[in-house]
């Protein structure tokens, strides 16, 4: 919720209209990377539709249209956390 919140605050974008314990719900596994890239391209959408105002409903299409990271790059992150594990290195946060 307070990445959302975050990436909506610097563009200027937070409102009433936006439920973030939904999105929060929603996204849970997504990169904070990931979230930025939603609010991002919702901003746009609503940009080319003529829409002033951002509301959870535009939010949510596309979150369901965008993978996070964590899924597309799975073999990757497979692959490096093996390493890391050969090698003993902690992660930097829990997630």
């Amino acid at each position: 919720m307070d990445i959302f919140t975050v990436h909506l605050q610097n563009r200027k974008k937070l409102s009433s209209r936006i439920n973030l314990t939904q999105l929060a719900d929603t996204t849970n596994g997504y990169s904070g990377a990931d979230i930025e890239s939603i609010v991002t391209e919702a901003i746009e959408q609503a940009f080319v539709d003529h829409r002033a105002e951002l509301d959870t409903e535009r939010l949510l299409k596309v979150v369901n249209t965008t993978h996070p990271l964590k899924e597309v790059m799975k073999t990757k992150v497979e692959e490096y956390q093996e390493k890391f594990a050969e090698m003993k290195i902690k992660k930097a946060s829990k997630s």
